[in-house]
């Protein structure tokens, strides 16, 4: 009984955290997406919105489903006390994502000119693809911290970076772009920054709380992630 109440009490601990803190995100969101659309119009913003449409395209390939696991595995091998097949499943995470995502930026960067011609888009959609390509394997290597701070019960830490310091970054900077009369490719370089920003106050937190030693001794159950992670990736990919 105790053990269920202490669980209980650990849901509802970090059920409120992510509550708040998410409210406090969207808020945020809101207001720098009112800033945004009000000063640059249908035209540049809807443009700033087709970039984050691709940003969340290359995710879902860079991915490969991989993402949506770590809650799943990480807390059942720290639970169980794998501590071998959860620094095997760790690195395969980061290792995989971040190998997809190189290679995408790459053949993003690559293509640009041409997907530009294809949309039949001006040639300042080339140089925004470039910065979003760049910014995928930031915004993967953030996202997949904060997921396993999130399976490891730090929800605090899994939560705040992205749902706090990151919208407080897009609409301080929504601001300053308002305030200085700048262009679309500043709001895209903002979205590139507290993409970025987040990235690395996750990696520093992990640091400090424990560091990934990807030289230690480790398990790997490839087949049993990879068959848990293709059909989302696949049903993600249909439904996007």
């Amino acid at each position: 009984m105790k053990d269920y109440l202490d669980s209980l009490k650990s849901i509802l601990h970090g059920a409120g955290i992510m509550f708040i803190l998410g409210m406090i995100g969207y808020i945020l969101q809101f207001f720098f997406k009112l800033l945004a659309a009000r000063y640059f119009g249908p035209s540049d913003y809807g443009l700033f919105e087709l970039m984050n449409t691709f940003l969340g395209v290359l995710l879902i390939i860079s991915t490969l489903g991989i993402m949506e696991g770590i809650t799943r595995y990480v807390a059942y091998y720290q639970a169980q006390k794998n501590l071998l097949k959860l620094k095997g499943y760790v690195k395969f995470i980061f290792i995989v994502q971040l190998s997809m995502a190189v290679v995408l930026m790459l053949i993003i960067i690559i293509s640009a000119p041409r997907i530009t011609e294809y949309f039949s888009f001006g040639p300042e959609f080339t140089n925004l693809l470039y910065i979003v390509a760049f910014i995928v394997p930031f915004r993967i290597l953030g996202t997949s911290i904060a997921r396993i701070f999130v399976a490891r019960k730090k929800v605090l830490q899994g939560t705040i970076s992205y749902h706090v310091v990151e919208n407080i970054i897009l609409l301080v900077g929504m601001l300053y772009i308002i305030h200085q009369n700048l262009s679309l490719y500043a709001a895209v370089i903002l979205l590139a920054v507290s993409i970025i920003a987040t990235a690395i106050i996750n990696v520093i937190l992990l640091g400090l709380i424990r560091p990934i030693n990807f030289t230690a001794k480790s398990k790997y159950a490839f087949s049993e992630w990879i068959k848990f992670s293709l059909p989302i990736f696949f049903t993600g990919v249909i439904a996007y």
